[in-house]
């Protein structure tokens, strides 16, 4: 299961966002399955308007180069778009770095 699902309860109409929310420390071996899971979510399966996943930490921007070079390399199901949103220091505001699949 994701981290968030934002959503009307009970109704497959208005599913709008699936959130993943990592620690820049997570081990990366899970980037795959958070990916698969996402654009699952958001894909024709689920039909989630938004799939965004959230990295915090100092090392955010070091993890999300390994969640782009991940993202290069699916092949084995359609990788639907997913916003890769970064939170590096407390008291400042996340923002989007890219949306994957990325060039």
């Amino acid at each position: 299961m994701p981290d968030f699902l934002i959503h009307t309860p009970a109704s497959m109409e208005n599913n709008y966002a699936i959130i993943e929310v990592k620690p820049s420390s997570a081990d990366p071996g899970n980037i795959y399955n958070d990916l698969e899971k996402l654009s699952l979510f958001q894909g024709r399966e689920v039909g989630y308007q938004r799939a965004i996943y959230l990295i915090y930490g100092d090392e955010a921007a070091d993890f999300a180069r390994r969640v782009i070079d991940v993202a290069k390399g699916v092949q084995e199901f359609e990788l639907e778009p997913i916003e890769l949103w970064l939170h590096e220091k407390s008291g400042e505001p996340a923002a989007c770095h890219t949306t994957l699949p990325a060039d």
